[in-house]
């Protein structure tokens, strides 16, 4: 092995470790975000996607979306978190997150949301 081939080889765990430390953060701020979003915003919040440029200079796309589970003995909110990276392999194998909404500790104020404006 060549000089050239060594640092190549000790450079691509980096990299990898880096993209998915840039992913794994930008998930925790989306679930942060969701988790502290009023109920006003977070109901008709629906489907997002976006492109985010991590601090190392990756860029990602990232897709949120919430919907209610109208589970027969609980309901509440389910929110989720998925982020791709621009290129490589994980573009068809994502960094996900989820977050659920509406338990007993999480205060919903019906007279907060208008429904049906």
């Amino acid at each position: 092995m060549t000089g050239s081939d060594a640092a190549v080889r000790s450079s691509y765990p980096r990299a990898m470790s880096s993209a998915k430390a840039d992913a794994k953060l930008i998930v925790r701020d989306r679930e942060e975000r969701l988790e502290a979003m009023p109920w006003r915003e977070l109901i008709p919040y629906g489907t997002r996607r976006e492109w985010v440029i991590a601090p190392s200079g990756r860029r990602f796309l990232v897709k949120t979306y919430t919907f209610w589970d109208m589970d027969e003995f609980a309901s509440g909110m389910e929110c989720g978190v998925r982020v791709y990276p621009e290129s490589g392999w994980r573009r068809w194998w994502r960094y996900r997150g989820w977050v659920s909404r509406g338990g007993p500790d999480d205060w919903f104020e019906p007279a907060d949301v208008e429904v049906g404006r």
